[in-house]
């Protein structure tokens, strides 16, 4: 039961990661830091947005099973294949509207950084594993004994560089996400874990 329980967490932190990239396209101010690499990766080798997901999400872990097998489990591979589709079948369902208020635009990306950034943080505390760069970020955490969110700052760094470079697309929603990713992560794992022990206190 318990294990259904935290399986059923990944899959909700995965909706989220999906919508919320999905939301933040759609605000059209830029992508954040993985999605941008993933974009760039998907223009070189010419595949979807989606599809360069999948397949970064999936190649990741399987070169992390040989660092920290810890980091490897049912949500590691539920993440790397899910939320690619989850980004392709959103993008399609908001390619029906058209937003041309700049105001609109950006309460969609700073929404979908939110949304994202809470989703990441549901699934990750469901301890089944973490995806691709998401295991990465706290497999260094771990390491270094230092905060997620500045960890993903560097990483993001670093994603940006790279995924700009192969072509991918700079945005004000790209800072923004570098900026609130960490942070947004940070404080759902620490809402959660407060959850956790207030249930604990009362029973």
């Amino acid at each position: 039961m318990v294990i259904l329980k935290r399986l059923l967490t990944v899959f909700i932190g995965v909706y989220f990661i999906g919508l919320g990239i999905a939301i933040e396209i759609k605000g059209n101010l830029g992508i954040n830091a993985l999605t941008l690499f993933c974009e760039g990766l998907g223009k070189k080798i010419n595949v979807s947005l989606g599809t360069a997901s999948i397949m970064l999400l999936t190649i990741i872990p399987l070169i992390l099973f040989f660092i920290d097998k810890r980091r490897i489990g049912i949500g590691t591979f539920v993440n790397g294949i899910v939320t690619g589709f989850l980004i392709d079948f959103h993008s399609r369902l908001f390619s029906y509207f058209t937003v041309d208020s700049i105001l609109i635009r950006f309460i969609l990306m700073l929404s979908g950084v939110i949304i994202t950034g809470i989703g990441i943080g549901i699934y990750i505390n469901a301890q089944l594993g973490e995806a691709g760069i998401d295991a990465i970020m706290v497999l260094l955490a771990d390491r270094l004994k230092t905060q997620i969110k500045y960890v993903r700052i560097v990483i993001d760094i670093v994603l940006v560089i790279l995924g700009f470079l192969m072509g991918g697309s700079l945005g004000i929603s790209t800072f923004v996400s570098m900026v609130l990713y960490g942070v947004v992560i940070d404080k759902t794992l620490s809402a959660i874990h407060n959850i956790k022990t207030k249930s604990k206190v009362s029973v």
